[in-house]
Parts: C-alpha cells; sequence; structure tokens
C-alpha cells in the first residue's frame, strides 16, 4: 500500500475527482439536487443564501450575461461585496452558461468568492473577473485571494472557468507620521487569482490568466524638522522609508495541505510584484540666525531608502500539500522583486553672522534601499510536492527590483559652508529560476519542456550627487550586483529535484542558463549543463539544442512547443509514469520510441505542417473530445506512478 496521506484518505468521491471525465461527476453530483435559478446579483445572494443553510445537493444555474458585485468589504454573510459560501452539509453546484457568456464581475470593489464550506463546491462554465482583495478574509492588510478566496475544507472543483484581471493588494504601509518620523512596512499580498488554504482542489480546462499579487509598498519616511539656533542650529535627521512587502502566487497560491490536481489548463499572464521600498525623508535645514558666536550650522542628513522585498511564484506558488499539473501550459508568468526606496536629501547647512567661528555645511544624503529578489516566474517551490507532467513552461520571467538611488547632499548656504555629500545607492538583488524556482519539498518533472524563460537581475542604485558649491563633498559610491539572474529554467536551492524524459532549452539567464543546483535527471535534453550538478540516470543525458518552434497551438487543450522531425529528441526519451498521449492528446509512442518533453513527434500528424489543429482561441480551455485524448484521466494514473517510483527510492 502506499504510504502516502492522500491514499490513505482517498474517498469515493476524490477517486472520481482524480479519475474520472469531469463532465461525468457533474452528472453524478445532480442526483436529487434542488435547482435553484438566479438571474441578478439580487437573486444570486438570495438563492447562496438557501443554499448555505440547507443540507441538500444544491445546483445554481446562472445565465448568460454578466452579474456585477456590489460594494462590502469584509461582510461574510453574503449581504453584499463578495459571494460568500459557507454550506456545510451537501453540495453545492455553480452552473454557467457559458465560460465567456456567463461572467460574475467583482468590479474592483472586493473579491468575487469567498469559500469557506465543508462541503464540496463545484463551479463550471463561467468567468470569474476583476475582483479585488485587498484583505485576508476578516482582516485589512495581509491580501489573499482575488478571485477566489478558498478557507473551507471541502473539495472545490472547477471545470471551464476563465480567472481573469483578479488582484490581491497589500496594504501600503504609513508614512511617517511626526518630523523625522520612519514610514511603516507595507503588507503582502497571495494569490491575485485564487488562495487555496483547505480541501483539495481539482482545475480542469480552465485559464487562470492576467491576475496579480502586488505587495504593498513602504511609507516614506517623513522629512527631519528645520532648526534656527544661535551656537548650534543643526537640522533633524529625516526618516527612513519603510521595506515593501512581499507578493506570492500571481495566479494561484497553494497552502492546503491536500490534494490540489491543475489539468488540461492554461497559466499565462500573471504576475507577482513585491511592493517597492518607501524613499527616505529629507534632512531638516539649519537655520543660523545670525546671533554671535555661531559654532556650527550643519544641515540634517537625508533618511535611508526602505528595501524592496522578494517575489515568489509569478504562476504558482506553493508552500503545502500535493500539488500536480498535467497537459498544462505555463507561459508568460512573471515573478518581480521590489525596488529599493531612493535616499531622502540631505538638509542645507548655514552660518552667519559676524563672529562665525566654524563652517557649517549640508547634510548627506540617504543610502537608497537594496531590492528585492524575484523567484520563479512560472513556479515557486517553498515546500510540499510538486509534480509536473506532459506540460509546457515557457516564456516567464523571474527579475530582481532596482536598487534605490542614494540622496542628494544637501547645500553650504553664507559663509564658511560646504555642501554634503551624496549617499550610496542601494544593491540590486539577484533574480533566480526564469521558469521554477525551489527551496525546499520534492519537485517532479516528466515528459515536461522548460524553455525560453528568464532570469534578470535590477539595475544597482546610483550614488547620489553632492550638494552644489563647494568642493569639499563626493558622490555617493554606487551599490553593487548580487548575482545578476541564475538558473533561466529551473533554480533549485534545496528541493528534492527530479527530472525524467523533459527538455529544459533556450532559456537565458546571466549564470546557469538551463539549470542551478542539484538535480537527477534521466533521458533529458539539457541544452546547456553549466551550473547544474546532475546525477545521470540509467539511460543519461543528452546536450544540445533540440529545435524549437515557437509557442503555439499543435492539437489539444492547451500550446506547446513542436519539435522537428530531426531534433535530438526524437526517440530518445522514455517515459516513467506510462502516460498513454502527449501534452496534446497523441500517442506518446509512434513506434519508433519515446520522444523527450512534452511533445510526440508523429509523422502523420505533424509531417504537414498543420500541428494537430489547435483551438485557435488563445484560452488553452478546450475540452478536446478528439479520439485518444486521455488527458481527464492522467492525473490519477500520473500520480499513481509517481508515488510508486517514490517508494522505491525509499
Amino acid at each position: 500500500m502506499f504510504k502516502h496521506g492522500f491514499y490513505r484518505h482517498l474517498d469515493a468521491r476524490r477517486a472520481l475527482l482524480m479519475a474520472t471525465p469531469f463532465c461525468a461527476i457533474f452528472a453524478a453530483q445532480s442526483a436529487h439536487a434542488i435547482d435553484h435559478n438566479p438571474t441578478n446579483l439580487a437573486t444570486l445572494r438570495t438563492a447562496l443564501n438557501t443554499v448555505n443553510a440547507s443540507a441538500t445537493n444544491d445546483r445554481i444555474f446562472l445565465p448568460a450575461g454578466t452579474i456585477t458585485l456590489d460594494a462590502g468589504r469584509l461582510d461574510n454573510a453574503n449581504v453584499s461585496g463578495d459571494l460568500d459560501i459557507t454550506k456545510a452539509i451537501g453540495t453545492l453546484e455553480i452552473i454557467g452558461a457559458g465560460q465567456t457568456t456567463t461572467i460574475l464581475d467583482g468590479n474592483g470593489l472586493d473579491r468575487v468568492f469567498h469559500i469557506n464550506a465543508a462541503s464540496s463546491v463545484d463551479i463550471s462554465n463561467l468567468t470569474i473577473r476583476n475582483g479585488l482583495a485587498t484583505d485576508n478574509g476578516s482582516a485589512t492588510g495581509t491580501a489573499l485571494g482575488g478571485g477566489i478566496l478558498h478557507t473551507g475544507t471541502g473539495v472545490l472543483t472547477l471545470l471551464n472557468v476563465t480567472i481573469t484581471q483578479n488582484e490581491a493588494q497589500g496594504q501600503a504601509g504609513a508614512n511617517g507620521a511626526v518630523a523625522g518620523g520612519n514610514g511603516s512596512s507595507g503588507s503582502p499580498a497571495d494569490g491575485g487569482g485564487l488562495y487555496l488554504a483547505g480541501g483539495g482542489v481539482a482545475i480542469s480546462a480552465c485559464t487562470i490568466s492576467n491576475n496579480t499579487a502586488s505587495g504593498g509598498q513602504g511609507g516614506d519616511g517623513a522629512a527631519g524638522a528645520n532648526v534656527t539656533g544661535g551656537s548650534i542650529a543643526n537640522g533633524n535627521n529625516g526618516g527612513s522609508g519603510g521595506s515593501g512587502a512581499q507578493a506570492r502566487g500571481g495566479g494561484l497560491y497553494c497552502a492546503a495541505a491536500g490534494t490540489i490536481a491543475i489539468n488540461g489548463s492554461t497559466i499565462s499572464g500573471n504576475v507577482a510584484a513585491a511592493g517597492s521600498g518607501g524613499n527616505g525623508g529629507r534632512g531638516g535645514d539649519a537655520l543660523a540666525n545670525g546671533v554671535t558666536p555661531v559654532i556650527a550650522a550643519n544641515g540634517g542628513n537625508g533618511g535611508n531608502g526602505g528595501n524592496g522585498i522578494q517575489a515568489s511564484g509569478g504562476g504558482l506558488y506553493v508552500s503545502s500539500g500535493t500539488i500536480s499539473l498535467s497537459e498544462c501550459c505555463v507561459s508568460g508568468n512573471s515573478a518581480t522583486g521590489g525596488a529599493g526606496g531612493t535616499g531622502g536629501q540631505g538638509g542645507d547647512g548655514s552660518a552667519a553672522g559676524s563672529a562665525v567661528t566654524s563652517s557649517g555645511a549640508g547634510g548627506s544624503g540617504g543610502n537608497g534601499g537594496g531590492s528585492g529578489l524575484g523567484g520563479g516566474g512560472g513556479f515557486f517551490l517553498a515546500n510540499g510536492s510538486l509534480t509536473i507532467v506532459n506540460t509546457t513552461v515557457s516564456g516567464n520571467t523571474a527579475s530582481s527590483g532596482d536598487g534605490g538611488g542614494g540622496g542628494m547632499g544637501g547645500d553650504g548656504l553664507g559663509t564658511m559652508t560646504s555642501p554634503g555629500s551624496g549617499g550610496d545607492g542601494g544593491q540590486a538583488q539577484f533574480a533566480a529560476g526564469g521558469g521554477i524556482s525551489a527551496s525546499a519539498g520534492t519537485l517532479d518533472i516528466s515528459n515536461t519542456t522548460l524553455a525560453f524563460n528568464t532570469a534578470v537581475s535590477g539595475n544597482v542604485g546610483q550614488g547620489g550627487g553632492p550638494g552644489p558649491g563647494g568642493t569639499a563633498a563626493s558622490s555617493g559610491a554606487n551599490g553593487s550586483s548580487l548575482g545578476g539572474g541564475i538558473g533561466g529554467g529551473i533554480a533549485n536551492f534545496g528541493a528534492t529535484l527530479t527530472i525524467d524524459s523533459s527538455i529544459v532549452s533556450d532559456n537565458a539567464a546571466d549564470s546557469s542558463l538551463d539549470i542551478q543546483g542539484t538535480v537527477t535527471a534521466d533521458a533529458c535534453v539539457i541544452e546547456v549543463l553549466a551550473g547544474a550538478s546532475i546525477t545521470a540516470g540509467p539511460n543519461g543525458n543528452l546536450s544540445g539544442d533540440p529545435g524549437l518552434s515557437a509557442l503555439a497551438f499543435n492539437g489539444g487543450p492547451t500550446r506547446n512547443h513542436r519539435i522537428a522531425s530531426n531534433s535530438i529528441a526524437r526517440n530518445t526519451g522514455t517515459n516513467p509514469l506510462s502516460r498513454p498521449t502527449d501534452q496534446r492528446g497523441q500517442p506518446r509512442n509512434d513506434g519508433n520510441g519515446v520522444d523527450v518533453g512534452a511533445f510526440e513527434y508523429t509523422a502523420s500528424i505533424d509531417g504537414s505542417g498543420s500541428g494537430g489543429g489547435g483551438d485557435g482561441d488563445g484560452g488553452g480551455c478546450s475540452t478536446d473530445t478528439t479520439t485518444g485524448r486521455y488527458w481527464l484521466l492522467a492525473p490519477l494514473l500520473g500520480l499513481i506512478a509517481i508515488f510508486r517510483r517514490r517508494r522505491l527510492r525509499e
């Protein structure tokens, strides 16, 4: 028997979610259900309130058209704001008239769904858009789940659902409240499209696109107070800027301890953007009043800029649970660390009076804040287990923010004064894992293509210039770079990473173009080996260019990269999970062997250049029914094979 907890606790319903076509799931649940047919927001709320209080199996049918939510953040009784689902007994299905025709619109007023149910909830055939979360479901500050916040213990199923243009927006830090006061830090944001905190989740034939998790910016430091004095007239220092806040999971954030299966879906164009550090406050001016003797009149120093913070997982962030992706396309997502704040300008110094005994000076500019790291443009694995099968990971970007510029020195006014020196520029953090970054947990990748991903570092902060006038002051030093872009395809900093029969190529970084870190790889094509510490499997690996075509619909539900008939990936791979088909649903072995990567070349289909035909809608959500497409059955078969393989290792 399997030792993994998922199989110890596998009940009949969850087995169905993993192993059968989703249309059969919905049909089975429909038996003896109570139907509701709302037509607008008011009647939808009435139906949900009835369902939440019932112990029956319920179905809500939504017509074609747009239902726009009203304002009402932090209402968890389904009176206003987001749609609250709290059903404890029975099941609930919410069924739209079509993925592009039934639209639930948050209107930027609140997230669309807050699901805190013990019951299973199935949502199908609709679009969830324009949700905006600025809270965690009960308090403002940290923002969770711009489209859907799932905190319940029941299973959530999404079928033919588009989740788009939603945002989790962390609260900005407050500016310094008093003269010379420091700005406060911003609040984090997780899960621009979905935040999954509990229960099991099954996602099939869905599009999760153009969602954003935005960490709050740090507050600006307050300017120092000006000081007027006789013997001593030193201005106060400016306050430091607050730190920005992290952003994780632009598309999805997975914190659930259970099982999450994502199948035949597109995760694209999502952004995790950490907050920038706040700017330092200006130093206070020294205002000599001419009373004799004037000993000194120095301007206050500018406050330091706040630091930017890390952004992780532009497409998907995993902190817990058992996550599987199959027949998916993860493309064009980005994780961008926060920029450092600019240092404050130094205050002006002065000297005056007929008996001046020493010179005054302008204050020094504050130092710029350092930038935040960008990690995992497509995925970030912080812990738990992530399995990627028959999937394309392409065109994702991890980038760090720019270091903050140093503040300019203050001026020296009057006789016997000199300007202040400029502040130093902030450091630029490194960026890691344009496609995937992993720090802990277990990452298994098989029959997958990771290509054209990028890890790029931001710019260092420029040193501030000296105050005007005089020659004694100097410019601040420019910031330093802490490593550039590392691991354009994959960056592994502590996970157990296994790659089988997969392509890792055409990725870009300053170092370790394709793979950074330790990996066990078998029957793979890895174009650039430098930077990877590889333990090779029994079939060895190939190094070279696999000759990939551009990302396109070549058949099946999601986009992929075709290989040419003469590619080094042809007939040199393996099928470790015994999957019958490739990403497109085409037979995995054409009779001459298995190809490496997500795409299996078949001469009768691909030789004409037609690529098997795509759905052409750009959404990647076709529920393709072409003969031989077993991709709805694949997740269970793949997970069984994975756990068999892990047990053999133990």
